[in-house]
């Protein structure tokens, strides 16, 4: 029995020795696969960080390949505008330039001479949408023009030398009655002119009524946009006599440095001062606001003396007041008028009455006039007769002595006046038109004859003293 119970207790002692031992390899063994299993996942970490580092470096060297890649295309793009527009920039700026030149022309209706502008740039014009977008929009602008009714039923206004200070005009002295009669005020001539705007007329030349053609005269084909009624424009005597002097008149026109006409004018104490002391600056100012007014870059006609100087020059040699250097500067002045668009006409030299003159002391008038006065402002197929006094009533006997010398002096287009709504007569080789002088006694006396051009409590001068 005691060998038995011996025998079962080393048994017993054997295997817990034995599971002791398996127990023991069990947790070496997981020690083992935990520390394997430690160092594996240290292993796999160590592995992310480099993937990631790897990745992070390839993406950096990525976008910095595309970066300079697209730094290069850009560069290369750039490039190529710039070597474009550094070849295209004449054109482009030479479209531009010929784009605001068409505008001015365009906004005085003249859309022929806008698409002209415009087709001046060559055969690929088209090309520039701007260009091609503007020859359209004037030619659509032209095709809505009007041709007018009637070119015997235009109308024209004349005026003389302006008041600027009426105070000094109208101070009682024995000149004025005489400036009541026959002169009108700056601020009457600015009234006129905002109420021919809003009545819807515009400013033509005499040349735009009729023209010779083949030798003879004939009516133009004047269009105008819908509901715009012509009118015509002039000043007569312009020569700021020296008679006007410290009576509220400009002395002369000059041009300012910008190249604008102006008036100056002198005070009692010999103060110059420059300004829109009469009518063509004036007259220009109201244009470049309202260019619409001016068809096709109409202005004023003036009528140019020589007895007293031209335009405030003192341009006569036998004259007390003779100035040799203000011929310089006359023709300086009347040039830079012609350039704006202002017609001159012959007034006569000494501002007779060619309808009561002999033949030869018109012939001597209007030889000296070309001499002197045409020497400056040029030759002229207009003349304007002093006062209005035709040579003749109605037509002109085509070989009357005093017509004939006349049109051999290169004489076309006839002023006479004073007339009441419009007069115009086309001749065979002329054209004659009434003048409607706008003098201070019309505007305080006659204002029914006036109805159609303004209302004429709008107009009148405020300061003007009663004329009965």
């Amino acid at each position: 029995m005691s060998d038995i119970f011996e025998k079962n207790e080393n048994d017993v002692e054997t295997t817990f020795k034995e599971i002791k031992y398996k127990d023991d390899i069990d947790e070496i063994i997981k020690a083992v696969n935990y520390e394997s299993y430690r160092i594996s996942q240290k292993m796999e970490k160590r592995k992310r960080k480099r993937r990631k580092k790897i990745i992070i470096r390839l993406s950096i060297l990525v976008l910095a390949f595309i970066l300079c890649v697209t730094f290069l295309v850009f560069g290369i793009s750039a490039l190529i505008r710039g070597i474009s527009n550094a070849i295209n920039a004449p054109k482009r700026e030479a479209a531009e330039a010929l784009l605001n030149e068409a505008k001015v022309a365009a906004s005085n209706y003249d859309y022929d001479k806008a698409i002209k502008i415009i087709l001046s740039y060559g055969e690929d014009y088209e090309k520039n949408k701007d260009l091609k977008q503007a020859v359209i929009s004037y030619s659509g602008l032209k095709s809505n023009m009007v041709k007018y009714a009637d070119n015997s039923k235009v109308t024209h206004i004349s005026f003389r030398t302006l008041i600027y200070d009426t105070k000094k005009a109208f101070d009682g002295d024995k000149n004025e009655p005489l400036y009541l009669k026959n002169m009108t005020t700056v601020s009457e001539f600015t009234n006129i002119l905002t109420e021919l705007y809003n009545q819807n007329y515009i400013l033509i030349s005499i040349k735009d009524i009729a023209k010779e053609k083949d030798g003879k005269f004939e009516y133009c084909d004047l269009y105008l946009p819908k509901d715009k009624k012509p009118i015509v424009i002039s000043q007569e005597d312009i020569s700021y006599s020296t008679d006007l002097s410290g009576d509220g008149f400009a002395s002369k026109l000059i041009i300012d440095e910008k190249g604008n006409p102006k008036s100056e004018y002198v005070d009692e104490n010999g103060k110059v001062t420059i300004g829109n002391y009469d009518l063509v600056p004036i007259l220009e100012d109201f244009i470049k606001k309202h260019p619409d007014f001016s068809y096709k870059g109409a202005r004023a006609i003036l009528g140019v003396t020589g007895y007293d100087g031209v335009l405030g020059y003192r341009t006569n040699p036998e004259s007390e007041n003779f100035v040799e250097s203000d011929i310089k500067k006359a023709k300086k002045v009347s040039k830079r008028l012609k350039e704006l668009g202002y017609e001159f006409a012959s007034n006569s030299y000494g501002y007779i009455d060619y309808k009561t003159s002999g033949i030869s002391t018109m012939k001597k008038d209007a030889d000296r006039w070309i001499s002197e006065v045409g020497e400056i402002v040029g030759k002229t197929e207009i003349l304007m007769y002093p006062n209005g006094n035709d040579i003749r009533d109605g037509a002109y006997i085509q070989y009357g002595e005093k017509y004939k010398y006349l049109k051999s002096l290169g004489l076309k287009y006839f002023l006479f006046g004073d007339t009441d709504k419009y007069s115009v007569f086309l001749g065979e080789t002329y054209l004659k038109q009434g003048r409607r002088i706008l003098s201070g006694y019309r505007l305080e006396n006659e204002p029914d004859q006036l109805f159609d051009l303004f209302d004429i409590g709008r107009v009148i001068d405020i300061t003007r003293p009663n004329l009965n």
